[in-house]
């Protein structure tokens, strides 16, 4: 009569005594991999530095920006209104500039601009926050509606 092989039962020995650690390990290395911490040029928390963020903003939405460090800007914005928008005036921490056409169709994107120096300026790399407020009106069964988008971009300087 032989003996029964005892390889399967120090296999199983092992993986009971020691599967809590594996899974701990797994579920460590995949909230790591969620989080962005394996990716080196992106994702929430990466190591290419800090992230451009957005918060706030209503109608109007921010879709991508530069601040570069001249003091210089350049936002890229969408109406995500129901109606056409006409843009009055732009404030914020930057002078900003309107586009020529003020008159935004629903859907449709546009540019504000500033100038070096109307900015606040810092070194490449460095992070901002500026607030940015864009003032338009609609024009509901032929009536005129004042509106505001306010928020807040952030990211490092370029």
């Amino acid at each position: 009569m032989q003996k029964p092989n005892r390889k399967g039962q120090g296999a199983m020995e092992y993986l009971m005594s020691y599967s809590w650690a594996i899974l701990v390990v797994v579920i460590v290395g995949v909230t790591l991999w969620y989080m962005g911490v394996f990716s080196w040029f992106g994702g929430i928390y990466s190591f290419g530095g800090a992230p451009k963020t957005f918060t706030g903003f209503e109608e109007i939405k921010p879709l991508s920006w530069a601040v570069y460090e001249n003091g210089s800007a350049v936002i890229t914005m969408m109406s995500l209104d129901y109606a056409s928008v006409t843009l009055t005036s732009v404030g914020g921490d930057c002078s900003f500039r309107l586009p020529d056409d003020r008159v935004i169709p629903p859907g449709e994107a546009f540019q504000i601009t500033a100038d070096a120096g109307d900015c606040p300026a810092d070194a490449r790399g460095t992070v901002y926050r500026m607030g940015v407020k864009i003032f338009y009106t609609t024009n509901i069964a032929h009536q005129g509606e004042l509106h505001s988008s306010t928020g807040t971009i952030q990211g490092p300087y370029e």
